[in-house]
């Protein structure tokens, strides 16, 4: 790390990955957060590259405020709250002056019972980090927190002020069309599809794939708004479960599943 800038350390003390390294391990050693350090130091010697800007950071849980409940499922619980100092804004984050996206709406995922970093947590952080450096239509995790009362692990990710597809088209059917390429329906499907496709270009599969994990962020160009979310079940293609456990919202879950076949790209 000695080769780093001061911009690049001060991003690289603030990330504070090393405390989780041994529990990490206990987890999965294939996740290393040496990776992480790396990407700094090439984000900033390669500083015209797209993909540079990709950090994590440890964030304390005293920046978030109006944290309110706004779902719950079996691996734990999402909350929408308001970051205080907001994240880095991607423009501008080789700038000496890093602006940021003050008071800015976020969505914390508590996993539960990650007090030692749950393998859900775990799962959801990492294939976030290699999906989301392929391309922008994957909901971004910003970095990662821990509720002070429970320990349990959080990771803080992008708002999606749309909300998702099934609500989207119930709304919206009717004034959906096919004649303008920013609004019509090819535009969406396109950017579904190459979501999906990036997920699967990182060699990941889903697994969770349906209606409610798509999602709108009405603050992106139109051209980039739809994105894919909810990695939590997600699994690298090599290490296809094997031990005939079905996941996901049974209408969207392929045939073949049930018939005891393994989650893969085509059954995404």
């Amino acid at each position: 790390m000695a080769y780093l800038c001061n911009e690049a350390l001060e991003i690289h003390n603030r990330l504070k990955i090393t405390r989780f390294t041994n529990e990490i391990k206990n987890i999965d050693r294939c996740f290393r957060p040496n990776a992480l350090y790396g990407s700094i130091y090439q984000g900033f010697n390669s500083i015209h590259s797209s993909r540079t800007e990709i950090l994590m950071e440890w964030i304390p849980y005293s920046q978030f405020t109006n944290v309110k409940e706004i779902a719950k499922g079996g691996f734990g619980i999402i909350y929408q709250a308001t970051w205080l100092d907001g994240s880095i804004n991607n423009e501008i984050i080789y700038s000496k002056f890093r602006e940021r996206r003050n008071n800015e709406t976020v969505i914390l995922k508590k996993f539960n019972n990650s007090q030692g970093i749950s393998k859900y947590f775990l799962n959801e952080l990492k294939s976030n980090q290699h999906c989301y450096a392929l391309d922008r239509h994957i909901i971004r995790t910003y970095g990662f927190t821990k509720d002070p009362k429970s320990d349990d692990y959080i990771l803080v990710m992008q708002y999606a002020s749309g909300g998702d597809l099934h609500n989207f088209l119930r709304k919206q059917f009717t004034e959906i069309t096919w004649n303008h390429w920013n609004e019509h329906k090819i535009s969406t499907l396109w950017q579904i599809a190459r979501g999906l496709e990036t997920i699967h270009k990182a060699n990941f599969i889903h697994r969770d794939f349906h209606s409610g994990n798509i999602l709108i962020d009405l603050s992106y160009d139109k051209a980039h708004q739809w994105q894919i979310g909810d990695l939590g079940l997600s699994q690298h293609e090599g290490s296809a479960s094997s031990n005939n456990e079905i996941y996901g919202v049974i209408p969207y879950i392929a045939p073949e599943i049930f018939k005891g076949s393994t989650f893969s790209k085509e059954s995404d």
